[in-house]
């Protein structure tokens, strides 16, 4: 089990929905973070089921590499509406799989503890191609080659410097 969802799972600290739901007190930062963390394992859940492959990254995944969640900020201030108080959800899906993700990504927002699920860089910046050797970074007509696996939770990366590889994000916090 990775970081993300063990935090969830953390007796205590409540659910976002099913037959774990809580009743969540407005203003409470760790209580938004565990229904935050709740929503991020449903819908890990929810792909796997679907069998939609899909990358999480952004300033969660950037945030489980580095502290293990820490940095996140649960208390936005001078969010507009209740989803910009909580992390949103960088999600890479491949493009194909959008039609069935923008659906689960509008319910989510509007829920009883909204989060916002962001497919914007599936949808104009990166072809997400998972099981081929080569994604694409497009930007109008321009389109560049990337290997796959750099999308993967679980491949190695190299860090500048390094003449070994570093273990990915998955890897670190452990396998589901």
């Amino acid at each position: 089990m990775d970081y993300l969802a063990a935090r969830a799972a953390v007796p205590g600290e409540g659910m976002r929905t099913g037959e774990h739901a809580v009743t969540l007190k407005p203003g409470h930062a760790r209580q938004r973070e565990a229904a935050f963390l709740a929503t991020l394992a449903e819908l890990e859940q929810w792909l796997t089921g679907e069998q939609i492959p899909y990358a999480i990254f952004g300033s969660v995944a950037a945030s489980a590499w580095i502290d293990y969640g820490a940095s996140l900020n649960f208390n936005r201030p001078g969010a507009r509406d209740p989803a910009e108080r909580v992390p949103d959800i960088d999600l890479l899906v491949p493009r194909a799989s959008l039609t069935a993700v923008k659906p689960y990504a509008s319910v989510s927002r509007r829920a009883e503890f909204p989060v916002s699920i962001d497919t914007f860089w599936s949808e104009c910046w990166i072809d997400f191609r998972p099981g081929a050797e080569r994604s694409y970074l497009t930007h109008r007509r321009v389109r560049l080659p990337v290997r796959t696996e750099l999308f993967s939770p679980e491949a190695p990366v190299s860090k500048p410097g390094h003449h070994h590889p570093v273990p990915g994000r998955r890897q670190i916090l452990g396998s589901r």
